[in-house]
């Protein structure tokens, strides 16, 4: 009841067919707590409806059971990244993200969100551009999509600036 209440409150912008889909969401994770997808699930709505730490939770709950789940650690890195950004940052707390990041990569290494965050926090934020570009450059070399080449070549054009462009902003 209580997880139920608390998705409620913080769903108020999503659409009524969205709440209702994160009510049951928080119903099944809550009489399975075992079922890693229901909570996998439960935790993306929660990262939508702005609960990053309600998403960093039911990452780490799926993480205790399976600490290689690509998309646990996905949605962990995105929670994280998100509670870092809005408020709790520090530059401690950055390389907690790049950690996290790095996991992901780690086990996707063809995810180029992952790979564009990591980039942008490491240029921008940890201040080691040469390890952003490091990022980039493998990504491109274990994934030769035209996606991914297109993120590199973003992020090099936004490089040349002083700040990179907010496309490289808080994943989600």
């Amino acid at each position: 009841d209580d997880l139920v209440t608390g998705v409620q409150a913080c769903a108020l912008p999503i659409s009524a067919e969205r709440l209702q889909a994160m009510n049951l969401y928080a119903e099944l994770a809550g009489q399975a707590p075992q079922r890693d997808d229901v909570r996998l699930q439960f935790g993306e709505f929660q990262l939508e409806s702005g609960n990053a730490a309600g998403a960093l939770d039911s990452a780490s709950q799926v993480l205790a059971r399976r600490p290689d789940d690509a998309d646990a650690l996905w949605l962990k890195a995105r929670a994280l990244d998100r509670t870092v950004h809005q408020g709790a940052g520090g530059g401690q707390r950055v390389e907690e993200v790049l950690q996290a990041l790095e996991a992901v990569l780690a086990k996707s290494p063809s995810n180029i969100q992952a790979a564009g965050r990591a980039a942008y926090l490491y240029a921008e934020e940890a201040r080691r551009p040469t390890r952003g570009d490091v990022v980039m450059e493998d990504l491109v070399r274990r994934c030769p999509s035209a996606a991914a080449h297109l993120a590199r070549y973003e992020y090099r054009r936004d490089r040349k600036s002083t700040r990179l462009n907010s496309s490289h902003q808080i994943i989600s």
